[in-house]
């Protein structure tokens, strides 16, 4: 029964597989592939090569090679799977992100695993046969198992931290709602960090309270979990063709220096705020960003974004947005719907798009411009 179950399994992972190569050479040929889809094309096929690893171990494929030796062959390398992710999301979301220096430390521990192999690998038959039943896998194999598990989840933890703090610099930054905040690759990687933490956990019982005696039948949910949620990351990065990070001058709006701007400096950078929306009315530029309000007011963008975050309690992206939300209620209130319809309203009021002019306006108000306008 366990028999049939595995290839049941082995099937879907074996769909995996090709499923993966099929994302991996998409991401790779189109005309608009750059170092960002590289990297992402190279994390599905290392785990497109890890699960063939898989089906090698459990569909006794191996016996075509040789023995169990010959596993040692250097497909799974799965302490790159963490670096290379990470390195996605930080290409991603940083245009002078460079992959150079003390960031190829980080690709140390998987290129040291993969000269492992390697040697290994290229030892004569004896020395393999031996070294294969008497070292590597009572002893090396396990301790590979636990070290990539946890850097897979440090990784993943390191991808959706850079994610998060992406999308806190645009909100400082910029006005427009729909710049791309990468809600969806945070979303898919917070769901591959659960099944990252449940195969970690299954790994750490394996190795110090089973003996590393568990077989893969128990590990197949996660195997199989982590192989889709990838290649559908890979398929949702492939028809976005959204990776292109803003440029960002990285700001943290508590961090200016608090004794060069007092309370009395705050509330007059706050007024002269509102006066330069009320009188100006830059809110009503789709794209306007912080360093054009920052400008015409005559501070620094580290400025305004302090008196916005400590004077007002609100970020710039939201501050903006309200601004354009009160416009459209007041043009909503003076009847302009009868000569112009909703969309043509937003539009002249600031919003780029219909549907996040929709969704900006309900987190302001808590209704459907449908039910406020019901209300009028």
């Amino acid at each position: 029964m366990e028999f049939d179950l595995q290839s049941i399994l082995n099937l879907f992972l074996f769909a995996g597989v090709v499923q993966g190569i099929i994302v991996a050479v998409l991401l790779t040929t189109r005309r608009s592939s750059g170092i960002t889809e590289r990297l992402l094309a190279s994390w599905i096929l290392l785990l497109t090569l890890s699960n063939v690893h898989i089906l090698f171990s459990t569909w006794n494929l191996y016996l075509w090679l040789g023995q169990w030796y010959t596993l040692l062959a250097p497909l799974s390398l799965n302490l790159l799977f963490g670096p290379i992710i990470w390195l996605f999301c930080g290409k991603a979301t940083d245009p002078e992100f460079k992959i150079k220096g003390s960031v190829l430390f980080h690709l140390m521990p998987g290129l040291l695993e993969f000269l492992y192999y390697l040697i290994a690998y290229l030892q004569p038959l004896a020395v393999k046969q031996d070294f294969y039943g008497r070292f590597h896998w009572p002893y090396i194999e396990p301790s590979l198992e636990v070290l990539a598990t946890v850097s897979f989840a440090y990784y993943l933890w390191k991808s959706i931290r850079r994610i998060d703090q992406y999308a806190i610099q645009l909100k400082i930054n910029y006005s427009n709602p729909d710049l791309n905040t990468y809600d969806w690759l945070r979303k898919l990687l917070n769901l591959l960090m659960i099944f990252a933490l449940l195969w970690l956990l299954l790994t750490l019982i394996d190795v110090f309270i089973m003996g590393y005696e568990l077989g893969y039948i128990y590990f197949y949910p996660y195997y199989l979990m982590i192989a889709f949620v990838s290649y559908f990351i890979g398929f949702s990065g492939y028809f976005r063709r959204d990776f292109q990070p803003e440029e960002l001058p990285i700001l943290d709006p508590n961090s200016t220096h608090r004794t060069s701007i007092d309370q009395e400096q705050l509330h007059r950078n706050s007024r002269a705020l509102e006066t330069l929306m009320t009188s100006d009315k830059l809110f009503l530029q789709p794209d306007l960003r912080a360093k054009d309000v920052a400008k015409a007011l005559g501070i620094t963008v580290q400025t305004l974004s302090y008196t916005l975050n400590q004077g007002m309690s609100i970020s710039f992206h939201d501050y903006i947005n309200q601004l354009r939300v009160n416009q459209v209620k007041i043009r909503l209130e003076a009847g302009d719907l009868e000569h112009m319809n909703l969309k043509g309203i937003a539009r002249e009021s600031g919003f780029h798009a219909e549907s996040s002019f929709y969704r900006i306006f309900k987190q302001h108000t808590g209704q459907t411009p449908k039910a406020y306008l019901s209300s009028l």
